[in-house]
């Protein structure tokens, strides 16, 4: 304490009260301030550790001692969690510019499995026991969005016709339903290269009789539906009541540049299944049938028409079927071909074009191939025959103006090209129809 001096003095005022106090022996002064006795006792305390005086607010109590604040920081820390005081000689934890005392430490942070670094464990997730911070969480695992439990991101499976992830156990659920019923039709997935400009989408059906049942057919269909790890990217499979053992494999529509550019991820399935022992060709009960997205004006449809109806030998040909050999075929019927063009004409969907469809015109006139040069042969055929009656007059519609048409685009069009060079007594046979 500061010394109390007793000489008589000059009265000096205390600060506080304002009172004149005559012996300084009844005085304290602190800072260049004098107080009586009793404000200075109520405004000041002593520190046990130094022995200055400071404000009642400027200090902190301990086991029943006083502090002046660097005293009490330099011997002592106040946890932010329960608030207890600890020696500064105690295990002090810092985290997140506030200190801790080491069991509230070790209860509110933990260090994340992966990356080792600290965080609140509110602020992490438990899986499998274990504490993840959020990026690593995302980084490792996804939740199943049908039993909702953690997966690590290398054993999940996407399906991409709806949208979701699942572990394998929820997935091989899925995989149950990989063939499904003749009427499903799922959200289609457009697939066109970025800054193609081309407008028309197609997809196909390809209808296929397992007539070696060497492996289940739900087997393999999930191997086709499947492009890594992601279910039904481009096909899916369905049943057909008009097959025996079979389904048949339905695509997501493409543009034709995406689909030849892709060709291979899209297809390589397909054209392992001969060596499987399935069919299409074999087998009169199957057919493949090409939609072509339909932005065609009445009278462009009228040219398409026009073009099959009248050229059914060449039709015959191009599509491999025999059409009077089975009653789901496609029929030649070129009555009144002006009012079949229109939409709201009411007609059977097995003709050789079907316009039954709101959104696409199917064109049913293939008999079924898993043999790759043909398959690519049928796709050419319907995009080159849309292209061909779009930008021809209707007097130029013949299966000659068409022959000239590929030929000018074999490029393009190789496979049909080559197909139509094959047979060249059949072309013969053309031009006298």
């Amino acid at each position: 304490m500061e010394n109390r001096k007793t000489e008589n003095t000059q009265p000096k005022m205390c600060v506080e009260c304002e009172q004149l106090v005559l012996f300084e022996k009844y005085l304290q002064q602190k800072d260049g301030n004098y107080y009586c006795n009793k404000c200075f006792d109520e405004l000041f305390i002593e520190c046990y550790n130094c022995n200055e005086c400071f404000e009642k607010d400027d200090i902190t109590k301990h086991d029943d001692k006083v502090y002046c604040n660097d005293c009490f920081n330099e011997s002592f820390f106040t946890c932010n969690e329960c608030d207890d005081i600890y020696s500064i000689d105690d295990e002090q934890c810092y985290f997140d510019d506030k200190v801790y005392c080491n069991e509230c430490f070790n209860e509110l942070v933990a260090n994340c499995s992966h990356c080792d670094e600290e965080f609140y464990r509110e602020n992490m997730n438990i899986i499998y026991d274990e504490y993840y911070c959020n990026d690593c969480e995302c980084g490792l695992f996804r939740v199943c969005d049908d039993c909702e439990e953690y997966v690590n991101q290398d054993d999940i499976y996407y399906c991409e016709n709806d949208d979701c992830f699942y572990c394998e156990n929820c997935y091989d659920n899925h995989i149950d339903e990989i063939i499904h019923d003749y009427g499903y039709k799922p959200t289609p997935k457009f697939y066109k290269d970025k800054n193609e400009n081309d407008q028309l989408f197609f997809g196909f059906e390809i209808e296929i009789e397992n007539y070696k049942n060497k492996y289940d057919n739900k087997e393999i269909a999930e191997d086709i539906s499947i492009y890594k790890d992601i279910i039904e990217k481009y096909l899916y499979c369905k049943e057909d009541g008009s097959l025996i053992n079979g389904f048949e494999i339905v695509s997501h529509p493409m543009t034709f540049q995406y689909f030849k550019k892709h060709e291979t991820e899209i297809m390589e399935k397909v054209y392992e299944l001969p060596a499987k022992g399935f069919t299409g060709f074999g087998n009169e009960t199957c057919g493949m049938h090409v939609h072509l997205t339909d932005s065609m004006t009445n009278f462009h449809r009228y040219k398409m028409l026009k073009f099959f109806y009248e050229n059914k030998t060449f039709i015959r040909f191009i599509g491999q079927r025999d059409y009077d050999g089975h009653l789901r075929n496609s029929k030649f019927d070129n009555t009144n071909l002006i009012k079949k063009c229109k939409k709201d004409f009411s007609q059977s969907r097995f003709e050789c074009i079907n316009l039954t469809n709101n959104k696409t015109i199917e064109i049913r006139i293939f008999k079924s191939n898993l043999s790759r040069i043909r398959i690519l042969k049928n796709i050419e055929f319907c995009i080159s025959s849309y292209w061909f009656t779009k930008n021809n007059s209707a007097k130029k519609l013949t299966h000659n103006d068409f022959k000239l048409y590929v030929e000018q685009n074999q490029k393009t069009y190789k496979n049909l090209y080559k197909y139509m060079k094959l047979f060249p007594e059949l072309h013969n046979k053309f031009s006298q129809t």
